[in-house]
């Protein structure tokens, strides 16, 4: 099993083993695929709650040599206190500690509200949302992670363009590489609207995947309608 590690003047960016991040991302659609969701869950913790309950399920069926791990915090070192929280972590046993993780960052996008519907963009590129990773407040060593859109309306294409000119707008503080834009991504060859980021960390180059799911399409295997507007 290969392990490559790239090495900059201002410290160093762990590759994770080969093969790891694609059958990651495979497992994630893969699962979202036979997820089905009650039409009362709307919220984006329990929407990632299930997901990950979904996802220990999926990865031990396929004797994967990982562990996934939701909602972990990240302390402060000198005061004890929470600094981060990812959403999920993938971990592969050949990696030795708990320092080099695939962390995934969830979003509401096009969510219902009383004033209508709110796209969530400024919220998935913003402090909480791929600014964790740039910044490394997420995957501090890591060289890649992910954010996972959940897409409300399952307007995916309208997502996927929303998500790229948010990026756009914003390419400076999240640090994008010369010339890197929301590309197609080769991981994800059958899902025209997900997508993949390069950004030059100061570690080292970082790469983001972005995997939009459409929320309506699980929740209709519950033989619930598309248009649910619940919000608890």
């Amino acid at each position: 099993m290969q392990i490559v590690t790239s090495t900059t003047s201002t410290g160093a960016s762990q590759w994770f083993p080969e093969g790891f991040v694609p059958e990651v991302i495979e497992l994630l659609l893969a699962t979202w695929k036979k997820l089905a969701l009650p039409d009362d869950v709307r919220l984006e913790t329990r929407i990632t709650a299930l997901f990950n309950n979904a996802l220990e399920d999926e990865y031990t069926k396929q004797n994967k040599p990982w562990y996934v791990f939701p909602e972990i915090k990240k302390i402060d070192s000198k005061t004890g206190k929470e600094v981060a929280r990812t959403d999920i972590r993938f971990y592969h046993r050949a990696t030795p500690g708990q320092k080099l993780y695939f962390a995934l960052e969830g979003k509401r996008l096009h969510a219902h509200s009383e004033n209508g519907t709110r796209p969530g963009y400024g919220e998935y590129v913003g402090a909480d949302g791929m600014m964790c990773f740039v910044t490394g407040k997420y995957s501090e060593i890591a060289s890649c992670g992910g954010m996972l859109g959940y897409v409300m309306d399952g307007k995916l294409k309208s997502a996927s363009k929303g998500i790229a000119k948010a990026i756009g707008n914003t390419s400076v503080p999240l640090m994008l590489a010369a010339g890197s834009t929301y590309s197609p991504c080769q991981h994800m060859p059958k899902h025209p609207w997900n997508g993949v980021t390069q950004h030059s960390r100061g570690s080292g180059p970082f790469d983001i995947y972005h995997l939009l799911f459409s929320v309506p399409q699980c929740v209709k295997k519950h033989g619930s309608t598309a248009s649910s507007s619940k919000t608890s």
